[in-house]
């Protein structure tokens, strides 16, 4: 069988990886598109049946966002970025926003990246976005669906186009015009370029990941644990420069707009806490627990109610993510678990973290497809990861509070503790015993 360590998507130059056949690949891509498509169109089905059967509109009719809330974070961060003074507040007036005020709740670098878009039309600027994060999507998958795993340049081609098509984590960023479409793009050249042994270019991209919404910052872990202090320093410093250029940029200097962003993050906080505003497409581990106890108790608690409750939880996450940490650090893991977990802390211990984070999952499902070596776990890995990214609106919980607020948490949940239980028993290869491996 055809090898292909050092081709197109890894080098497998860091020992963690392992250079596995192209059969191998290519019998976990057929799996896991078979998966995914069969995933979206199932939650598609049911979202077909809903609106023209049964005659039920939103929230039933998509998986998606509220429908008079699209392309919303985008064109927030548009408004608030126009005038440079992204942390004052504003009032909304003649659209549908979150709220009648608003102030921005983005780290400073995302308005210095996105203030060339406010200089033409709001719908243009929106367009391009969306242009620009699908062809980086199709770029990417062909990368990894690589030309020469595949006999038929037809079937290569549909499979890119099922993985970026058949995308829920991907549409949902395109629903929201969110700028975690950016974020993945920086974090999938820096496990590229890590991967590659190139550390610096990694470590910059990470550091660029961190500026606009600082959890990325956890991945300069890798090179804390390998002693490469360079690369470090690299990422801490492009993060550091890129929000101090971004403080500058903006109006009223660095310590009034730092107040400001301090005081908008509190509100938006706080606003979260008010119904079911922030347990919508949550995948945190406060939005699941919320959402367990509302429907065992039948009633939202009031925000000065759930104040001190999440601060308690947000200790408890700062312990859990603590943890992580160190276990990452300690243990000798394959390279797509050790990033597995940290994207795992990033989508679960913030409140608020929301569906368009799920879109970080397929770094680390990349990573298992092209490099992961064979193990009795490994079909079930591929089938978690696969469960965790298509769409889960056939059961609305309450109001527009679906289950994967409670089944994405989990499913997360359990391939961390498979991850933790496979390297206590430490599992062995069974490369030839192994149907999808």
């Amino acid at each position: 069988m055809n090898n292909v360590c050092g081709g197109n998507i890894l080098n497998c130059k860091d020992e963690m990886l392992n250079c596995i056949t192209k059969d191998v690949i290519l019998r976990r891509i057929r799996f896991c598109i078979i998966f995914l498509a069969s995933g979206f169109i199932l939650g598609a089905a049911f979202c077909f049946f809903y609106k023209f059967f049964l005659g039920l509109d939103y929230p039933f009719s998509t998986f998606l966002f509220r429908p008079h809330d699209r392309f919303q974070d985008f064109l927030g961060v548009l408004r608030m970025t126009a005038d440079r003074n992204p942390y004052q507040t504003k009032i909304v007036e003649g659209i549908w926003g979150h709220y009648p005020v608003e102030a921005s709740n983005y780290f400073p670098f995302t308005h210095l990246l996105l203030y060339p878009f406010t200089l033409m039309n709001q719908y243009l600027s929106l367009l391009i976005y969306s242009l620009f994060v699908i062809c980086f999507w199709f770029f990417a998958s062909a990368k990894v669906l690589d030309k020469g795993l595949f006999e038929s340049k037809m079937q290569r081609f549909i499979d890119i186009l099922v993985i970026t098509l058949m995308n829920y984590p991907l549409l949902f960023v395109l629903d929201r015009g969110n700028i975690e479409g950016i974020v993945f793009i920086f974090l999938a050249y820096a496990v590229w370029f890590y991967s590659m042994g190139r550390g610096k270019w990694s470590a910059a991209f990470i550091g660029l990941a961190a500026a606009i919404k600082g959890a990325p910052i956890l991945f300069l872990l890798f090179f804390i644990k390998e002693h490469r202090w360079k690369e470090l320093m690299i990422g801490i410093t492009v993060t550091f420069c890129s929000s101090l250029v971004a403080l500058l940029f903006l109006e009223g200097g660095v310590l009034r707009n730092l107040i400001l962003f301090k005081d908008a993050m509190r509100n938006f906080g706080e606003f979260l806490l008010i119904g079911h505003n922030g347990i919508t497409h949550s995948i945190s581990l406060f939005g699941m627990a919320y959402s367990i106890w509302l429907l065992i108790n039948r009633f939202f608690m009031d925000v000065a109610s759930l104040k001190p409750i999440v601060t308690g939880y947000n200790v408890v996450a700062g312990i859990i993510g603590i943890a992580a940490i160190a276990y990452v650090y300690f243990s000798r893991l394959e390279l797509w678990k050790a990033w597995f977990v940290l994207v795992a802390a990033m989508q679960l211990l913030p409140f608020p973290s929301y569906d368009y984070k799920l879109i970080n999952t397929f770094l680390p499902l990349f990573l298992l497809i092209r490099c992961g070596r064979a193990t009795q776990w490994t079909t079930a890995y591929l089938t978690l990861l696969c469960l965790i990214i298509v769409p889960k609106g056939f059961w609305i919980l309450f109001l527009d509070v679906r289950c994967g607020t409670i089944l994405n948490p989990l499913l997360i949940l359990i391939v961390c503790i498979m991850i933790i239980m496979e390297q206590y028993k430490g599992g062995r290869l069974h490369s030839t015993s192994i149907p999808v491996s």
